[in-house]
Formats: C-alpha cells, structure tokens, sequence
C-alpha cells in the first residue's frame, strides 16, 4: 500500500510545494552495504542511468529538459561528494530501451555496476512527476523508490532528497544533502557583509539581508526555522533573530558596547552571547522566554565565540585570560574554566560536534591560520589544512565533514568556502563565486 506524506510545510522555507509517496518499501531486513565507521576501502560501484524524459506536450519539453539536467546533476554530485561510490562513466552504460518495471541485472553487473539508480520524469503544464528507485543488481532487487508529485521552483531539492534516502538505506544513518548553509559575503565588492544561504554543495543561493551594513555570524536554530546573526545596521553590534518562513526579524539583544557571537543552544531556549556592558567582554546566557541575561565568565580577559556541547551541559570558548587567545570550557551553569589548548599564540572559532566527542577551532601558525580538531576533552589535537588562511569551521550533522573559509586559491585576502573530512581528506570548493566569503555554518538535518 502506497503512502502519501504531505511535506508542504516541511518546505516552505525552500519554496518547494511536493507530494511524497513511497514505491515497494523494504521490509525491516534492509542491508546495510556501507560501513561509515569501518577504515576507508574500495568504493561500491554504482550506475545511474540517464532519466526518461517524458514530457505531455511539445510545449513541457523544455522544462522537462532542465528538470531531468538539473537532477542527474545534483544526484551524480551527491554520491561523489559521499566519497562511497565509484560512480561509473556513462559511455559504459547500456544501449538498451528505457523501462521502469523491467531491469536487465545481468547487463549492468557485466559493466561492474553493484547498484543503479534509474528514473523518470513527467512534466504537464506546471506539474511535475519525478520518479527515482535503486537497484541491487546483484541480489536483482529494488532497495528504494520514490514518487514525487507536485510544483517544483528548485528541481535539485528532489536529487537531494533522494540522494539522503539512498545514504540510509545503504549506510544506516541519514544523509546530508538536504541540508543547507548559512554564510556572510560582499556580494557587490561593497564593502559590506549580507548574510546567504545555499544548498549544502553552494548552489541554490538566496540572499537574506539588504541592509548594507556590516552582518556576521550567522547560526541556525537547532529545528533549523530561524537564524540569528550579528550586525552593525542600527550603529553598533546587535543579535538579531530572523524567523525564516515568515521573514519576521526582531533585535533580541541590544546591550550598550557589543553583542557578538550569538549561539543557540541545543534546546533552542537560550542563546549564548559575548556582552561588554560591564566594559570587559565577557560570556553570558541569554533566557529566550524571560528576556533575562546570566553572566557566566568574570575575568579581565575578552571572552567569546561560545559554542554549545550537544547535550547542552558544555560551552567551548576563547579568552585571554592567559595572555594569548586559548580554547577553554565552562559548564553552561557557571563554575571554573578548563583550558583546552596550550600550543599556538593565537587559537579561535571553536566548534562543537554534533556528535560530541570533537571539537574544530582555529589556530594561528607561521603567520596564518589553520584548523585543527581535538578531542572534546582538549586532547588529541590534529592538524587538517596547510595552505593559505583558513577560519570558522563548523560541522555537518552528521559529524562527518566541516566546512570552513579560506584563502587557499587567492593571491589577496579573499575567501572561500571548503568542505573537508576530519581526518584532512576529501578537501572540496563550494563554487559560490561572491567576495569574502565567511563564518559559514551548516544547518541541522532539514
């Protein structure tokens, strides 16, 4: 029995309207073909066959055209970027006569193909039917399917989602690719900083302020609904909170001096902040609901970019006290700092895992910075980038890749965004082409 999911308000923020059935759902057997926690080994072959085209009317054709581009696209650039998948060049596939319901194993296994991915699309008017399933080849057995249904503004939000189904059904854990990213940049070559958000590969990127002033800082809320980020618009720095549905935007810290490095923690109650009311920037907590400040550090040294354990008991953070800027730790109730790192004069931007057991930051070395991860307990300091400047790491929510800015391929201070693995592998360019892009932060699951 088919069921219908309506996952309207699910997208709202994507400005994707979709109808979602699932064809022939595994029994509670499923196979797990990929061990993610297991030592790197040989890639699992997979095909995925150029989709069926099949437009209504003469008139669909040209949409049905972009449509069927704009997902092989996404989905052969979701499978690459997993790093799982030996994606076979379609010059190997088979000359055979499109089916959905008859599949030919034999032929694909004899091209070295584990897995397909076949597919088609159906456009009528303004409605689209997008339809996508795996096959193991081997076991001649369909292990996933999808039908959707409905108007599509952004065709590659549909390879994204089924490129996560593929990840859980073959890996056991959700996929990554329907989350998406937050990040600051000059646009114009202004002068300025707008906040942006985009697909998690850089693509489908939508602007979100215009106020032609200085924005920083952007973070997600833990549902992923709203934002809040740092900007200079009303003179000095302020904390403002933008719900992303609806667009409404109130300044929810407006303290005298400066109100930086907002940080929501994982409840989504409270955010933690840098305040200099009392003329020394210092930590504190801010309650959601009662409006109330906690000071949480009282020190003569700066104190900032707070960054909260997963569990909502820890906040990593940078401060001076020491003379140089170090990570330290603080129990979110208040209590005695630990300090996390000792080498380095400069280290900064820490950033908790969602799994909890690492923790990325930066740290200044040979005159340029570098990330590094450490375990959660400081220890176990491991070196990722060596070239160029390279700053504000955040983590996928799946603790598996960190995106960060860097000046990598620019002779000047220009910067862009790069994803890498933990272990330093897997280093790739986000292609958003805007000047200065910065403190990037990537969503929770969507």
């Amino acid at each position: 029995m088919k069921k219908h999911i309506n996952i309207r308000r699910l997208l709202q923020a994507a400005a994707f309207s979709l109808f979602l059935a699932l064809l022939l759902p595994l029994g509670a057997e499923a196979k797990v073909y990929i061990d993610i926690d297991a030592p790197a080994g040989d890639r699992l072959p997979i095909a995925v066959q150029e989709l069926s085209l099949q437009p209504r009317q003469a008139k669909d054709k040209s949409m049905t055209d972009y449509s069927g581009k704009a997902i092989m696209d996404a989905l052969m650039g979701d499978l690459a970027f997993t790093g799982y998948f030996d994606i076979i060049d379609k010059e190997a596939h088979l000359k055979t006569r499109f089916s959905l319901q008859k599949t030919k194993f034999p032929r694909w296994r004899a091209i070295g193909a584990d897995l397909l991915v076949k597919g088609l699309i159906k456009v009528s008017g303004d409605e689209l039917t997008v339809e996508l399933r795996l096959y193991d080849t081997v076991r001649e057995r369909q292990v996933t399917g999808t039908r959707y249904i409905g108007r599509v503004l952004n065709p590659r939000l549909i390879a994204h989602k089924f490129a996560d189904e593929i990840m859980e059904e073959l890996t056991g854990q959700r996929g990554i690719f329907s989350t998406r990213i937050l990040f600051t940049a000059d646009k114009e070559g202004l002068g300025n900083k707008e906040v942006f958000i985009s697909d998690y590969d850089g693509k489908n990127i939508r602007q979100l302020t215009y106020n032609g002033a200085i924005n920083l800082s952007p973070r997600w809320s833990p549902d992923g609904k709203k934002i809040i980020y740092t900007s200079y618009k009303d003179g000095w720095p302020c904390i403002y909170m933008r719900d992303l549905i609806s667009g409404r935007e109130e300044r929810i810290s407006a303290k005298p001096g400066l109100n930086i490095g907002g940080r929501w923690s994982p409840d989504g109650k409270k955010i933690a902040l840098t305040l200099s009311i009392n003329k020394n920037p210092e930590l504190y907590i801010l309650d959601l609901g009662s409006r109330t400040y906690k000071r949480l550090t009282n020190n003569h040294g700066i104190d900032v970019s707070p960054t909260w354990s997963p569990d909502g008991e820890k906040l990593a953070y940078v401060s001076d006290i020491a003379g140089n800027p170090h990570i330290y730790a603080i129990n979110s109730h208040g209590g005695v700092p630990t300090r996390y790192t000792y080498k380095g004069k400069y280290n900064t931007t820490p950033s908790w895992s969602p799994s909890g057991d690492m923790i990325a930051f930066s740290r200044i070395k040979n005159g340029k910075f570098q990330i590094y991860v450490m375990r959660s307990d400081g220890t176990g300091e491991r070196q990722l980038t060596y070239n160029g400047s390279n700053e504000d790491p955040s983590w996928s929510p799946d603790s598996k890749h960190i995106i960060f800015s860097s000046t990598r391929q620019s002779d000047s201070k220009n910067s862009s965004l790069y994803v890498v693995r933990p272990d330093g592998s897997g280093l790739r360019k986000l292609d958003i082409g805007f000047t200065h892009e910065a403190s990037p932060m990537w969503s929770p699951y969507l």
